[in-house]
């Protein structure tokens, strides 16, 4: 875990964060739940259906709207950007970082793999 998640700037500053459920998530989850709908990616993008981030800074605020989220089947994520995050979550984690790439490869070859004990040994911290 990064020393940065000690920073008492960090901290303070994360706790200003406030984190709200988007108002219309109810009624879009009680219409899909009416209309029977039973399309998993339907119902994902009704529980994900917007995205706003609210930010007041010096007085000032700021607003984005995502309509759909990264990675969502309406806005998925290319392959770069799925290494960035892959590489970027392995590095908070207790994974050795001389075991990313290895792992990637291999997963980029999962169909050539014989032995798949060895995918889990890569992913295994002992």
């Amino acid at each position: 875990m990064p020393s940065i998640f000690n920073c008492p700037e960090v901290k303070a500053l994360a706790k200003k964060v406030k984190v709200e459920l988007y108002p219309k998530t109810s009624e879009i989850l009680a219409n899909a739940v009416k209309k029977r709908i039973r399309d998993p990616s339907l119902i994902q993008q009704a529980i994900t259906y917007n995205n706003i981030v609210e930010l007041t800074a010096r007085g000032e605020k700021f607003i984005a709207e995502e309509i759909a989220m990264k990675g969502s089947p309406t806005n998925p994520a290319s392959e770069d950007e799925l290494l960035v995050k892959f590489r970027n979550n392995a590095s908070f984690s207790m994974l050795p970082s001389d075991r990313v790439e290895p792992i990637i490869k291999m997963i980029n070859q999962l169909e050539e793999v014989d032995d798949i004990t060895e995918l889990t040994r890569l992913l295994t911290i002992s």
